[in-house]
Parts: C-alpha cells; sequence; structure tokens
C-alpha cells in the first residue's frame, strides 16, 4: 500500500514539474526574425545591421512585454506593446524605420498579434528634426 502511494505521488509531482517545463518553454519562443541591413537606434539604445527576433514573452498578458533578441538569443531590450490598438488588421509583420541621412530609428513594430509604436524625441535632435523618408522591413515568422 505504502508503494502505491509513493508511485502516486511519483507520478503526480512529475506531471507537475513536466507541465511546469511546458509553460516556461512557451513564455519566450521566437514569433518573427528579421535581417536589418543597417545600423538603427530605439530610443537611445543603438544597435548594428544584422539579424533580429521578437518574442512576446507573456502572451495572455493585457499588455504583452516583447523581447529584441540578437542572432544568438540574447535578450537586448523589453518593449511593451501599445495597448488598445487594433492588429487583427494587420496582415503583413513590419518594422518601419524613420530614416535621416544615414541614420534610423525603429519607429513602429507591426504584427498580427501585437502593435508597438514609439514616440518620436522631442529633445530637438537634429537627427529625427528633419525626417526624411521612412523605411520598412518585412518580418519573417519563425516557424
Amino acid at each position: 500500500m505504502l508503494k502505491t502511494v509513493f508511485q502516486i505521488i511519483s507520478l503526480v509531482v512529475s506531471a507537475a514539474v513536466l507541465s511546469l517545463i511546458g509553460a516556461v518553454s512557451t513564455q519566450a519562443q521566437t514569433q518573427y526574425r528579421a535581417n536589418i541591413p543597417f545600423d538603427f537606434s530605439i530610443g537611445e539604445k543603438h544597435y548594428k545591421a544584422g539579424n533580429y527576433g521578437l518574442d512576446t514573452l507573456r502572451p495572455n498578458s493585457a499588455r504583452k512585454p516583447i523581447a529584441l533578441r540578437d542572432a544568438a538569443g540574447r535578450s537586448l531590450q523589453i518593449l511593451m506593446e501599445n495597448p488598445g490598438e487594433n492588429y487583427s488588421k494587420v496582415k503583413t509583420a513590419t518594422l518601419v524605420f524613420d530614416q535621416n541621412e544615414s541614420h534610423y530609428s525603429l519607429a513602429s513594430i507591426r504584427t498580427p498579434t501585437f502593435i508597438v509604436k514609439f514616440r518620436r524625441s522631442n529633445t530637438g535632435d537634429p537627427q529625427l528634426a528633419d525626417l526624411k523618408a521612412q523605411r520598412i522591413i518585412s518580418l519573417a515568422a519563425k516557424k
């Protein structure tokens, strides 16, 4: 009888551990990736050209945190989804960059699962004050 009780407890604990491992592994899955062919900034942070990924960290939360990751999977910056945005009509995931001369600043991320918009600097930054163009980079869904 005691052996059966221990087997049942062991089975329940094993199932709980496996469930927890599954929940943790689905918390940070790269949903999108992009090859950005130019150096860029997000706010005050500057990044080199290269491959980047975007992960939804808590997809069921009211305001989803999004992780920007480098090609090696290291988290570089946590971005917050803009609440109240209607992303249901977004068909193609894109990154939109403001361009001035050779400076690129990330303006927005638009995907079928979240939207992140960034404010332009109000500090009188001459690179952002004289906006020349926008550049759009398509995101690929990672499988």
